[in-house]
């Protein structure tokens, strides 16, 4: 495939599924097109890293890069909804703070979530450079 092709059909799902997660987040906590648009928008994420050529046997690395930038204005919505409810009363540092733990904190428990569903999705994926790092070492240390 074309490369510019595929990298057309990678933004475009990410903008999409950022729409998506956004607008979930916006109507509302308790309504039902909140989960919806989550599940939806995952599904959307995983479609698009399967139609990318260039992607295949990388996928975890890729997932990994695109929720970290696509769940950004998801997870500032939700910190600020979440912060403005319970610490009402706090001065505007504070919860400017707070803003910033809990969406670090959703990052990571989003990143773990999606690591683990890419795993099971696609088992079998090329190993890291971290991997073979380790392999070097365990060489030098074992010849040498």
């Amino acid at each position: 495939m074309n490369l510019r092709y595929d990298m057309a059909k990678l933004v475009i799902g990410a903008v999409n599924v950022g729409m998506i997660l956004y607008s979930s987040v916006c109507s509302g906590l308790t309504c039902t097109f909140g989960l919806w648009g989550i599940a939806t928008a995952v599904g959307i994420l995983c479609l698009a890293v399967k139609s990318v050529s260039f992607i295949k046997k990388n996928e975890s690395i890729w997932m990994f890069v695109l929720v970290l930038f696509v769940t950004i204005p998801f997870n500032v919505r939700l910190a600020t909804v979440a912060v403005g409810e319970c610490f009402a009363e706090i001065n505007v540092f504070s919860k400017i703070l707070y803003i910033v733990m809990v969406c670090m904190s959703l990052l990571s428990a989003e990143e773990i979530f999606i690591g683990l569903l890419t795993r099971f999705i696609w088992p079998r994926q090329d190993e890291s450079f971290i991997s073979e790092l380790k392999k070097i070492d365990e060489n030098i240390d074992q010849n040498g």
